[in-house]
């Protein structure tokens, strides 16, 4: 998951015009400078140079809420010709933005913090890691707690799933708040037949759709495994024959992914990226027909400890127990040797995950893996990135 940060860069300052104030902060996106924002408020009725407390902090939390809306969304004034966003707030306060607490008026103080999940996938993120520690018998207090930690939240987004654990009454155990409403102990004894309730009506009540090529309710046939790579097999030609079609080389991950997955979505329309399932967000989701599903994992390849990397997500995150068919796709750069990294890929897997090599499909190696005794077929695909463009 994503964590962005909105950090003072010059404290608020009385601009030229005596009525008008400004806040220069930036954005980071997982640590890393993201954006420059630049936020002006025009008072017409402001008697003085100097902001009191209460005023301060109202500026501050209309920025971080301007923020949060911003890079939530469609971002369409972020300038082409560089990463600046400049906002200019005219109206009066809004009593719906909350008072942030952290904010200080002083160089690289952090104003707030937020993530891109949604209330409700994390909701279930975190209710399904202690459904199913409570039906094998293990810790409770561990399952919530590791669970928010592999979420990579915020301390904010902590502190509201716990809020809505005990106030739905979904759990029972030792609960202990500080004077500012934030729990400092939460520890789970029980979980109360709410929390069960609660996920039964998350579950849909629409008819089950069955996949007439084998009969499983979601699951994608052989068949259908093998038209999704063959689609791929199109695009990887495409992409290393015409590398100027494509992002740069040196592109991150999603960049790749997104071109890999725009050739998807030429036939299927229903293609997603970091697409919620089971306990995080898949690089690719693919609806091929009747609710059957592709998913695919996809990295920068360095080295053969990338498979293990993406293997423990596919594998343990993302797929469930219907899921008989995935694949894991590297992206190669350096002019390393690609007909070589197959074999590497599929050497980790049969000696480091009891893999079972396949017949190939589709022109791909395929290795069988299993997921508590439940066989998985991964297509390994490598598609070379580092043709110079011309």
């Amino acid at each position: 998951m994503t964590v962005y940060q909105l950090i003072v860069d010059r404290p608020l300052t009385q601009a030229e015009l005596q009525t008008t104030f400004e806040l220069h902060a930036k954005l980071e996106r997982n640590g890393e400078y993201d954006q420059f924002l630049w936020f002006r408020w025009t008072f017409e009725d402001a008697q003085s140079e100097v902001l009191d407390r209460a005023t301060e902090m109202r500026l501050a939390s209309m920025a971080l809420h301007a923020a949060q809306e911003w890079q939530n969304g469609d971002q369409d004034d972020r300038p082409d010709g560089g990463p600046s966003y400049r906002l200019e707030l005219r109206p009066g306060f809004d009593p719906a933005v909350p008072l942030v607490r952290r904010y200080r008026n002083e160089e690289r103080y952090l104003i707030g913090e937020w993530s891109d999940w949604r209330a409700s996938d994390l909701r279930r993120h975190v209710i399904v890691a202690m459904l199913e520690a409570d039906d094998a018998g293990t810790d409770l207090t561990y399952a919530l707690a590791h669970s928010l930690v592999a979420a990579q939240v915020t301390e904010g987004d902590r502190q509201r799933v716990l809020k809505w654990l005990h106030r739905q009454q979904l759990v029972d155990g030792i609960l202990e708040t500080a004077a500012d409403g934030s729990y400092y102990v939460f520890e789970v004894d029980v979980l109360l037949p709410t929390a069960y309730e609660w996920t039964a009506a998350q579950t849909t009540t629409e008819p089950v759709v069955q996949n007439e090529s084998n009969g499983v309710p979601y699951a994608l046939s052989s068949e259908q495994f093998s038209d999704v790579l063959n689609t791929i097999r199109t695009h990887q030609d495409s992409a290393e024959r015409l590398p100027g079609a494509g992002p740069d080389a040196s592109a991150g991950e999603d960049a790749h992914r997104d071109n890999l997955l725009s050739a998807l979505r030429i036939k299927y329309s229903d293609g997603t990226a970091e697409s919620f399932s089971k306990r995080g967000k898949t690089d690719i989701r693919v609806v091929v027909a009747d609710n059957a599903t592709f998913y695919a994992e996809c990295k920068i390849w360095s080295g053969p400890s990338t498979v293990d990397e993406a293997l423990e997500q596919l594998l343990h995150r993302y797929l469930i127990h219907r899921d008989r068919y995935a694949a894991l796709v590297f992206f190669v750069r350096n002019r390393q040797s690609p007909n070589e990294l197959p074999q590497k890929a599929i050497d980790r897997l049969t000696d480091a995950h009891a893999g079972v090599r396949q017949a190939d499909v589709a022109g791909f190696p395929v290795v069988r893996v299993a997921v508590s005794s439940d066989p998985v077929d991964l297509a390994l695909i490598f598609i070379t990135v580092d043709q110079a463009k011309r």
